[in-house]
């Protein structure tokens, strides 16, 4: 029988690790330091009603990141959106992720749409750190599912509203999309450390026996 060595299974981990790696690669949408996909790479609609805004400034994590300042709010709401020049394939993706942080206020109902069905989502119910939109960068990482429309395949605009009573501002950057697997789809690595466990228990009674063997031809 021809076994594994402890190099090859070493390789064969490494290259499903990097293939892995390429599936989770990120889709960006905007990174207000990469041409393309800046607010200038697309159209920015700000609320009409207050005095608030969609702009870029030296903000972002780092360098520039978007800014909305929520000003004068009305009825509780103001929305401003960022339409794309270049829509994005949504894919096999499965999360849509960005940067967040407040600039200043007390931030609540800081919620976002991608579509202009009613179907909104409470950022705060989604930052991987927990806790409040602070002061401090933190991760937002929502599923695609409580965000896209029936058959939505593209996001063509990306919509930020304060669905509060109070103004605020906050920052945003490095949206992107991400396909994050589900720890099943590891399901292969106790397979291949089992394989490569009896392989490696195979080799050294191989050589336990061969030791045996040369001492009792000596004797």
């Amino acid at each position: 029988m021809k076994y594994i060595s402890c190099f090859q299974l070493l390789i064969i981990i490494l290259f499903i690790f990097l293939f892995k790696i390429y599936v989770l690669a990120a889709v960006l949408i905007y990174d207000g330091d990469t041409p393309g996909f800046m607010l200038s790479d697309g159209v920015v609609h700000s609320d009409p009603v207050g005095s608030g805004s969609m702009t870029e400034a030296m903000i972002g994590n780092p360098g520039k990141g978007m800014r909305l300042a929520f000003i004068d709010i009305n009825t509780w709401w103001q929305e401003h959106w960022w339409d794309l020049n270049n829509n994005k394939n949504i894919g096999l993706n499965t999360h849509l992720i960005f940067d967040v942080r407040a600039e200043s206020g007390n931030v609540n109902k800081f919620i976002m749409r991608i579509n202009w069905r009613q179907v909104y989502t409470d950022i705060v119910n989604y930052l991987v750190e927990g806790g409040s939109i602070d002061a401090t960068w933190k991760t937002a990482r929502i599923p695609l599912s409580n965000l896209l429309d029936t058959g939505q395949t593209q996001i063509d605009f990306l919509s930020f509203i304060n669905n509060w009573n109070e103004d605020y501002i906050v920052n945003v950057d490095n949206i992107r999309l991400e396909r994050l697997l589900l720890i099943s789809d590891y399901d292969f690595m106790p397979a291949l450390v089992s394989t490569g466990q009896k392989n490696v228990n195979a080799v050294k009674f191989k050589i336990k026996n061969a030791k045996s063997e040369a001492r009792n031809s000596k004797s």
